[in-house]
């Protein structure tokens, strides 16, 4: 469990006894994060990269999340990590091929780790996955992956089954394995893991075969947009399989 800042027991206090302060979207929140509280900070930086309350800057947003990570607060620390590793809430005049920096990420997306951040895993996960920033070690990659699906995060789920599903080296691959981690990331709504489980069932790949059920799978997944589903819908319709 990550641990709450005094700051944000504060700033919790202000937000629900003063709500009327909150309604234009201007007050007081920029006057808490200018006041230095790294909640205050965190959520104002949120807020202008998503354009929630007011306008769109990521650019200014990422400038008030490196203030509360600066500061040790573990959410903004990740967000920080993911910015540098995307390359997001750079100046327009900065080229996009210079709008990477890797070292940035893994310093952030590091000490969001050490406080136990699964998203900050995750991100790690992907560095090594991938090569980004330090030597590709798919070994890692396995093992931060591991630690964010452990804390529930339902992509790096996805991800685990993958690695089982395909047997990526150095993981042996166990289509039981893959069927028990993309189920813990289908309660979690996690689209692709659903349709993983539906062509497991389709085609028997470490369960029977269950046309019925990958079909019911499918056409959920289509109702959700999802087009690759409508087609399999149109497919198993069409060839009874």
């Amino acid at each position: 469990m990550l641990f709450k800042s005094p700051s944000y027991f504060l700033y919790g206090f202000l937000l629900f006894s003063i709500p009327s302060a909150f309604a234009d979207g201007t007050q007081p929140l920029p006057s808490l994060a200018d006041e230095g509280l790294p909640d205050a900070q965190y959520d104002y930086g949120m807020r202008l990269i998503n354009g929630h309350d007011y306008k769109q800057d990521p650019v200014a947003g990422r400038q008030w999340i490196e203030k509360a990570a600066k500061q040790g607060k573990t959410e903004a620390e990740t967000q920080l990590g993911k910015m540098c590793l995307e390359g997001e809430g750079i100046p327009a005049n900065v080229a996009p091929e210079d709008s990477h920096d890797y070292k940035c990420a893994k310093k952030w997306l590091k000490k969001g780790a050490a406080n136990g951040d699964k998203k900050a895993y995750y991100y790690l996960a992907s560095m090594y996955e991938n090569g980004l920033g330090v030597q590709q070690n798919i070994t890692k990659a396995f093992k931060y992956y591991q630690k964010a699906a452990v804390a529930g995060d339902s992509n790096a789920q996805n991800m685990i089954g993958n690695y089982y599903y395909y047997g990526i080296t150095p993981i042996q691959q166990n289509y039981t394995s893959a069927k028990d981690w993309f189920e813990k990331a289908a309660e979690q709504d996690n689209l692709a893991a659903k349709n993983k489980l539906a062509g497991m069932y389709r085609l028997g790949m470490g369960v029977p075969v269950d046309t019925n059920k990958a079909l019911d799978m499918y056409k959920h997944l289509c109702k959700k947009g999802q087009q690759t589903s409508c087609f399999a819908v149109s497919d198993i319709s069409e060839k009874g399989k």
